[in-house]
């Protein structure tokens, strides 16, 4: 992080506020600052500022809290400071601490401390509650406050502390501000997993050695052993696979030959379906071409219906109209009486309106008159209760004046008994100085002494470090001597071990072996090779004979079947033209009927008529058709079973001679490749031996070279641990050596820090010496200047004389200004009085004023009242109004909503004989088109031979039924069309099944 600005308050003897910006160009372009100054200046009160904005508390002060608060400059209310930094993110951050007294005042309590940490940019708080402060800041800067207090920013003395905390206590401190700690854990991790590792390898090496190894006779007595049982394995495969398909084709044959008569099965429960259904069928057609004429009969009988509702409905406008005319006549009567009873209202309400107007105008002025009447008595109220409110202020205005005329000469009296206070207004700031001085210097003295404590403290730790560095440095070189030795000792085993020669010279020996190592086990696999090809290649040899024995075999049963196939063939052929010729004469049957003897034949005009007296010939050829078109299908299966047979066993060929050539290629470039390494290795040439001899010759070579690899192996490894420990050893000279170098440095620069605290001892005891007689000078001065006032510094604290001087003061400023405030509120109280007895006087006047007239508005009222009373009675001249304008309103209504009634019922008679007269024309139209419509479906009737209405209602059926049985009958013609395929499928199946012939036994000799 990057400390950016720092601003506080009141801290310490730094009061006011404060404002470094570190982001000046003066300060950004030095790059390295110091703070100086002499003690007590501020120097550290800068870093409590950081410290207190980070983590609320300083070094030198654990806690602060609302209690307690020794950092805040005494005599002010309050104190805060503030932080901006930087991270390596590039982001800026703002830490706030502060807290104030009650009302910012010095004597004031202790309230809560703020503390908050915000964005720097945005300014959007992070965070303000104290108690996550400390962790939220962790998190960001990465440092919590021992670390930052040790690294960052070390407080007096610290910094020694810093280098004599051990090793493990500074790494932590050094990997967060370098950012390496992830590197320790790395390191952690992988000497944990070398660990692993290594007992993981122990392991299986202790697993590997309590298992022996087979002898070579025995390991190859037991391949050729697991070769035999591998090839027994594969023959009795091939049986099972073979008898496997017997079973399957004997399976596949008694499920098409169930299959076939299932299907003859269902095609006889369908005949007998079809066989009942035959009555629905007739009728199903009765009802088909009656369904052709509903059109036609819908049509008139909905003229039918038409005509007779037309009818009625005339009948009844006819029976209405009478009674309709009787009802026009009654309104028309009442309409005249309700004109009679309007005029009568009219000519009232004209009669009564002059009246009317003369009672309105008194009741305007009545009403004119009441309110000036209340008004008057309203304004009389008023001015008695103003009246009664000025005598009473007037009494309190006299009781103020007497009360403020005791309190004046009670301030009188204290004023003359505290007279010598008046000199402290002009002389209390010098006295203040002066108490201020001498406490300073009190101070002073206090931190002097706390400074001589300092370094003699400094001096004795001093001391007691130069010891104990001495003593390191002592170790150290001992250490140094003892490092060199043993190096020198690795270095002549490391020698002894190479005998003269160097680790990579070993090591390219080694390399050289393992090489020669892969090149036998690679020979080793050659031979392998060359043997599983040589036997893999006999085998197919051996294969290709079996094929071409089984294709000679193949051909002459496929020719055989072919020719008994072509013979099958012209046969059926033969009888097919039989069989559709006595089919066609069958046909004919009609027509041979009208065949008469002597007569022309209509079709072929022969005279001669051989089948019309004997009859057709007999079709018992029949019967052998199928049977020879049964067998035809059987052979033809066959020859197509023959054909695909020969067609795999010709692939089959193919592929044989292709894999025993691709052995063939294999095995002599596996032969070339077997030469060139045995040569290449140095080896005599092992194809002429056998093949065991060989490769228990190539197992032992690699047996010898692994021996010897092993002893090169362990070689290599202790020299390079002897290498490694050396490196080890020279990379740890460097740092003892510069330990030692600085271990120097610290005594020489402990030595100096001793005679530099020294000094400083000697010239703080001086300062101290003159500060004390400063003091003495002080305190006399102030003894002087505070005789007058009966006060003194030998046995009163100096802060507690100043607050009772300051309250003297105050007393007597607070005294002198209540006397001159009383002073004017008399005179103020005095004037006022006067003046509400002027005020009493007028209001009075006034009041009769109002009275009299009063009196005067009330006997004009009661007059005008005298008047109405007479006239119009206690009546309202509205309600009367009223009652006459709603019965004219009334008497119009009535009228007006019998006109309209009579208005309606002349339209309903009209209407009712115009109706009358569209029913007549109507009728008159649909008896024309009935007329036609029943003609025409007389005629449908002869058409569909129908002999009446009544049959062709008979015939009708519901249309849920009529589909219903047409649904019937597709299902019954759709079953027969399937079970006719079916039946076909399963017959042509079963010969296919049957042609196969795989095998003579039975399903039980099978399974066995």
């Amino acid at each position: 992080m990057r400390i950016q600005n720092i601003r506080f308050q009141n801290l310490n003897s730094l009061t006011g506020i404060w404002e470094i910006d570190l982001t000046r160009p003066d300060f950004v372009s030095a790059g390295i600052f110091a703070i100086t100054g002499p003690t007590g200046a501020g120097k550290t009160t800068i870093l409590d500022a950081i410290c207190l904005a980070l983590y609320g508390r300083t070094p030198r002060l654990k806690t602060l809290s609302d209690s307690e608060n020794e950092i805040m400059s005494r005599q002010t209310g309050e104190c805060m400071a503030e932080v901006v930094f930087q991270i390596a993110s590039g982001r800026r951050y703002r830490c706030h601490w502060s807290q104030r007294r009650a009302r910012k005042s010095p004597e004031g309590r202790l309230q809560a401390a703020r503390h908050e940490i915000a964005d720097a940019d945005s300014g959007q708080i992070i965070c303000a509650q104290k108690r996550d402060m400390a962790r939220v800041v962790t998190e960001i800067t990465g440092l919590d406050f021992d670390r930052f207090t040790r690294s960052m920013m070390l407080a007096q003395g610290g910094f020694s502390a810093f280098l004599d905390a051990s090793a493990d206590s500074r790494a932590p401190i050094l990997e967060s501000i370098t950012g390496t700690e992830k590197y320790s854990r790395i390191s952690m991790l992988v000497h944990e997993r070398h660990r692993q590792e290594k007992l993981l390898l122990e392991d299986m090496r202790k697993e590997l050695a309590g298992k022996p190894l087979l002898p070579a006779d025995e390991e190859q007595a037991l391949r050729q052993q697991l070769s035999r049982l591998e090839e027994q394995g594969r023959q009795s495969r091939s049986q099972a696979q073979q008898l496997q398909q017997a079973l399957q084709w004997l399976q596949g044959l008694d499920t098409a030959r169930s299959q076939l008569a299932q299907v003859e099965a269902e095609e006889e429960k369908l005949s007998l379906r079809e066989q009942a259904f035959r009555p629905q069928a007739l009728r199903l057609e009765q009802a088909q071409r009656a369904a052709r004429l509903e059109g036609s009969y819908s049509a008139l009988l909905q003229l039918r219906h038409q005509q007779s509702l037309l009818t009625e409905q005339r009948q009844n406008h006819a029976t209405e109209l009478p009674r309709l005319q009787a009802k026009l006549q009654e309104a028309r009567h009442k309409q005249e009486e309700y004109a009679r009873q309007l005029e009568q209202a009219k000519a009232e309400q004209t009669r009564q309106t002059p009246l009317l107007h003369q009672v309105r105008t008194l009741d305007i002025q009545l009403e004119s008159s009441e309110k000036e009447v209340r008004r008057v008595l309203l304004e009389v109220r008023q001015q008695e209760q103003a009246l009664a409110s000025l005598k009473a202020r007037r009494d309190s205005r006299r009781q103020a004046l007497d009360d403020l005329l005791r309190q004046q000469a009670a301030v009188e009296n204290w004023l003359g008994s505290h007279a010598a206070d008046a000199g402290l207004v002009e002389q209390l700031s010098g006295i203040e100085a002066g108490i201020q001085r001498v406490h300073d210097l009190e101070q002073k003295q206090q931190q002097r002494n706390m400074a001589l404590q300092q370094i003699s403290q400094q001096l004795e730790n001093g001391k007691a470090r130069l010891a104990e560095r001495l003593r390191r440095q002592e170790i150290a070189a001992a250490e140094l001597a003892q490092l060199e030795s043993r190096r020198q000792q690795l270095l002549e085993e490391k020698e002894k071990l190479l005998e003269g020669r160097s680790l990579l010279q070993w090591q390219e020996e080694c390399n050289a072996i393992q090489k020669k190592i892969l090149l036998l086990q690679t020979i080793e696999k050659a031979l392998n090779d060359v043997f599983l090809y040589h036997s893999e290649l006999q085998h197919w040899r051996q294969q290709l004979q079996q094929w071409q024995e089984k294709h000679q075999q193949s051909k002459k049963l496929l020719e055989q079947q072919q020719a008994l196939r072509d013979a099958l063939e012209i046969s059926l052929a033969s009888l097919e033209r039989e069989r559709m010729l006595a089919l066609r004469i069958a046909s004919l049957e009609q027509h041979r009927a009208s065949l008469e003897e002597g007569h022309a034949c209509p079709l072929c005009g022969s005279l001669e008529h051989p089948y019309l007296l004997q009859g057709l010939p007999a079709s018992d050829n029949w019967q052998q058709v199928e049977d020879v078109r049964r067998r035809f299908t059987v052979t033809d299966q066959q020859c197509a079973a023959l054909r695909e047979r020969l067609t795999g066993l010709e692939q089959s060929l193919l592929v044989g001679m292709e894999n025993a050539r691709s052995l063939q290629d294999k095995l002599q470039e596996t032969q070339n490749d077997l030469a060139q390494l045995t040569e290449k290795a140095g080896l005599p040439s092992l194809l002429r031996e056998s093949p065991e001899n060989a490769v228990t010759f190539v197992r032992e070579q690699q047996g010898r070279m692994d021996e010897f690899l092993r002893e090169l192996y362990q070689r290599i490894s202790t020299a390079d641990k002897l290498e490694k420990a050396c490196q080890m050893l020279e990379s740890n000279l460097p740092r003892l050596q510069e330990q030692k170098a600085m271990l120097d440095q610290t005594v020489e620069r402990l030595k100096h820090e001793l005679d530099m605290a020294s000094a400083e001892q000697q010239r703080v005891r001086q300062e101290a010496g003159q500060l004390q007689q400063e003091e003495e000078q002080g305190k006399q001065t102030l003894d002087t200047m505070l005789a007058a006032y009966g006060l003194g510094t030998t046995d009163t604290e100096l802060l507690s004389i100043l607050s009772v001087l300051k309250a003297r003061r105050a007393e007597w400023e607070r005294r002198t200004a209540e006397m001159t405030r009383l002073t004017a509120s008399r005179q103020e109280l005095e004037l006022s009085a006067g003046q509400h007895d002027q005020e009493v006087k007028s209001q009075q006047a006034h009041l009769e004023s109002q009275q009299r007239e009063a009196r005067e508005r009330e006997g004009q009222w009661k007059r005008l009242h005298e008047q109405r009373l007479a006239l119009f009675a206690e009546k309202d001249v509205q309600e009367v109004e009223a009652d006459l304008a709603q019965a004219v309103s009334r008497d119009e209504q009535r009228l007006a909503d019998q006109t309209a009634a009579v208005s309606r019922m002349s339209d309903v008679v009209t209407m009712t004989e115009s109706a009358i007269r569209e029913k007549d024309a109507l009728l008159a139209s649909i008896a024309e088109q009935s007329v036609h419509a029943g003609q025409a479906f007389a005629q449908g009737l002869e058409q569909e031979a129908f002999a009446d209405e009544r049959s062709f209602l008979q015939a009708c059926l519901p249309a849920e039924e009529r589909e219903s049985l047409e649904r019937l009958s597709q299902e019954l013609h759709a079953a027969r069309m399937e079970l006719a395929g079916r039946g076909r499928a399963a017959r042509e199946h079963l010969a296919t099944e049957t042609a196969k012939a795989l095998t003579t036994m039975n399903r039980e000799v099978l399974g066995k």
